[in-house]
């Protein structure tokens, strides 16, 4: 079954996105760095959401990472990170989110960049 990778620091957050996912029928993968991505993406992925809040530089070469293998993302963002945010479109971002997050407009966004017709 695919998969959306969750890449967010906060055991909170990640339960959060976990938890209204899964009530959704769409499974997820948490991971909360770049270190954890390639094992990650042995996984049939076929979206990512990547909260930038905390993840510094390696945001963007995690970014960069799912832009060449193809992998479609959603990012979120604070309100005062917002121009990191919208830095994330010129790394591949197909949206930028900001927290918080309407939970219908986060389901409808990921379905959308989702190919899996499973969603």
């Amino acid at each position: 079954m695919p998969k959306i990778v969750l890449v967010m620091n906060g055991r909170g957050n990640i339960q959060v996105m976990e938890k209204v996912l899964s009530e959704n029928g769409i499974t997820s993968v948490a991971i909360t760095g770049e270190e954890e991505l390639e094992e990650a993406m042995q996984d049939d992925i076929s979206a990512a959401l990547i909260d930038i809040t905390g993840l510094g530089d390696s945001a963007w070469r995690i970014c960069t990472s799912l832009q060449a293998i193809d992998i479609p993302f959603v990012v979120l963002s604070t309100p005062r990170e917002l121009g990191k945010g919208s830095e994330s479109l010129t790394y591949g971002a197909r949206s930028v989110l900001q927290k918080p997050v309407a939970k219908d407009a986060l389901l409808g966004l990921m379905r959308s960049i989702s190919s899996r017709e499973e969603y």
